[in-house]
């Protein structure tokens, strides 16, 4: 746990609201890192989505973790690529608005 101290002063994580990435922002936070979360909607899945953001947004209210909402609009038949793009799209937004020094993703 000795390397998480040594992060740096503000860090952004990418919080889908799987398990990887809420594991990631509970050690993070276990360690004493500040933290942001970013959450994206892409709208692939309707009411999943919608699902993932609202436990995103109840986790990050319990927790205490300041949220960053974002809501992508699918073209027609969007793919993963478009996906990705979006996301780390938003990804660059947040860290330009919030000045951080860095973004942690996880990722199985």
């Amino acid at each position: 746990m000795s390397k998480l101290q040594n992060l740096p002063g503000q860090l952004l994580i990418g919080l889908s609201g799987g398990a990887d990435s809420v594991a990631l922002l509970l050690l993070l936070m276990d360690a004493g890192v500040r933290v942001t979360a970013v959450h994206v909607n892409h709208g692939l899945r309707g009411a999943e989505s919608d699902g993932d953001e609202a436990f995103v947004r109840d986790l990050c209210a319990r927790q205490e973790v300041p949220l960053m909402l974002f809501r992508a609009c699918p073209p027609e038949n969007p793919g993963e690529g478009w996906a990705r793009e979006a996301r780390y799209g938003f990804f660059q937004q947040a860290m330009r608005e919030t000045k951080a020094d860095a973004l942690a993703l996880a990722h199985h």
